[in-house]
């Protein structure tokens, strides 16, 4: 009975996980993060593989700065962005991606430069 519900279990959990959502799973700058020194790069870490479509960085206040993708059309897990020069003040990404479920997904964060 036990060996039952165990492969009962695993069959209706397992696949459960194979249709789960594309996230962030963390980036650097984290979100809300205040720092001293401005950025030299953006980095974003998902929990699965996603197709980066875009990404921009505002600085409050300014125009939106497309981010350039090197890998535009593969699905990865990690990104880096490698910045210019950026002065103190309240800045925010916003990334859009097609996830390999075929969801689209999108997302942002803030963080702040003294």
């Amino acid at each position: 009975m036990i060996k039952l519900l165990i492969i009962f279990f695993a069959a209706v959990t397992i696949p459960l996980q194979a249709f789960a959502h594309t996230q962030l799973a963390s980036s650097t700058p984290q979100d809300e993060a205040t720092l001293t020194d401005a950025p030299k790069e953006i980095i974003l870490n998902f929990n699965n593989d996603i197709r980066l479509t875009k990404v921009t960085l505002t600085r409050v206040g300014t125009k939106s700065t497309k981010l350039k993708l090197d890998k535009k059309g593969q699905f990865q897990t990690n990104y880096i962005f490698v910045l210019d020069d950026m002065s103190s003040g309240d800045y925010l990404i916003e990334w859009r991606g097609l996830g390999e479920d075929g969801h689209a997904m999108k997302g942002q964060f803030t963080f702040r430069v003294k």
